[in-house]
């Protein structure tokens, strides 16, 4: 989705990452559990930067000469949005792309999951994760009825 960019994660508990700071796109997931320190060499980064934060950082990226644009992910979101984001996940969470059928969301499941939780991918992928455990276990239906 973007070419050369670096995602760090900030986990709750345990050791800090370093910023990538020579990469072209810096992506910082969970923002608001670093640092001061990480923070301070995160705004002295000069290059275009992508963080997913629970903590409003606008007024502190704007004093440090950065161009914000927020967007609320629990917004509800066209269905082909949520379709991309949840089979991207999938994808990425496949263990051996080889010998592992894959699954995918359509559009219309997509709209209803949107529909249900209001927007929140996090709950969708947690209803969906259920229900693929159940659909292994117990050899229920798939795709989920919403």
């Amino acid at each position: 989705l973007l070419p050369g960019a670096r995602r760090v994660y900030y986990p709750e508990t345990g050791p800090r990452p370093k910023l990538p700071l020579d990469s072209p796109v810096l992506i910082v997931d969970e923002a608001q559990r670093m640092g001061w320190w990480r923070r301070r060499e995160m705004l002295k980064y000069h290059g275009p930067l992508v963080i997913g934060t629970h903590k409003d950082l606008t007024a502190c990226l704007v004093q440090n000469g950065f161009a914000v644009w927020t967007i609320d992910v629990a917004q509800s979101k066209p269905s082909h949005v949520v379709a991309d984001a949840l089979n991207r996940r999938i994808a990425a969470s496949l263990l051996d792309v080889e010998t592992l059928p894959t699954y995918r969301i359509e559009d219309a499941l997509a709209g209803r999951l949107n529909e249900r939780f209001s927007g929140n991918l996090r709950r969708m992928e947690a209803f969906l994760y259920d229900a693929f455990q159940s659909y292994v276990s117990e050899s229920s239906a798939w795709p989920p009825v919403v």
